[in-house]
């Protein structure tokens, strides 16, 4: 039988589907927005390594701009577009990343449509000469598809970071269930392709896998005031 189900799991779930739409029918974008929290607790332990990399980042699936404001409060100049048109879009609309020809900005950091489109994002993103990419992905998401094993065995990140928190896509108090990471590939490491072949053989031994610690709420003191 299987195990009840947790009420508030419920609650948010119930609220999230309305608002934003489950599924493709009702949100073909995949439209979630990113909860402050997530990019925050990214930022204070990858911050020194992308501002060594470029102060210029793009936010390529901006939405109304709740990453790029992060972004912003930790001193980036972030270049924002998404696929969407609209008067709340954050930055350039209309702007289809996987189209894109050339990069905005030699480091991406988003949270990108949720589903297929991620793992597109990746191969893309290599493709253009990326030196650092961070996607905001559920932590199951290589297991989820053939397709995204196939990416990871293509393309293995350099670090993983578990979200030791539930994230509140609902803006209403109520958390999903569902557990986060920040997927990092740093291409600009001069021990990357050493690390992808061990990353690479790992994944069949998921128990030889380090992952860093989880980042938990210690990891969420914002050095500057996050702009509403």
């Amino acid at each position: 039988m299987a195990p009840p189900r947790n009420r508030n799991s419920a609650d948010a779930l119930s609220v999230l589907a309305p608002r934003i739409g489950r599924d493709k029918l009702h949100n073909p974008s995949q439209f979630y927005r990113t909860p402050p929290e997530a990019p925050v607790a990214f930022l204070n332990v990858e911050a020194r390594r992308i501002r060594y990399l470029s102060r210029r980042v793009s936010e390529c699936a901006s939405g109304e701009g709740d990453l790029v404001r992060v972004l912003t409060a930790y001193d980036f100049d972030v270049v924002a577009s998404d696929i969407r048109r609209g008067d709340e879009i954050c930055g350039r609309g209309g702007v289809d990343f996987l189209k894109s020809k050339r990069l905005a900005a030699p480091v991406i950091i988003t949270n990108p449509p949720f589903g297929a489109v991620a793992e597109q994002f990746i191969r893309h993103a290599k493709k253009l000469k990326a030196l650092y990419l961070a996607l905001l992905l559920p932590a199951g998401f290589f297991q989820s598809a053939a397709a995204n094993i196939r990416c990871f065995l293509d393309h293995p990140p350099t670090r993983i970071w578990p979200l030791g928190f539930r994230l509140d896509f609902t803006r209403a108090g109520k958390a999903l269930p569902n557990a986060f990471c920040w997927f990092v590939w740093d291409w600009a490491g001069v021990e990357r392709n050493h690390h992808e072949r061990s990353a690479a053989r790992s994944f069949a031994r998921p128990a030889s896998m380090l992952m860093p610690a989880l980042l938990s709420p210690t990891h969420m003191n914002l050095p500057l005031q996050v702009p509403q």
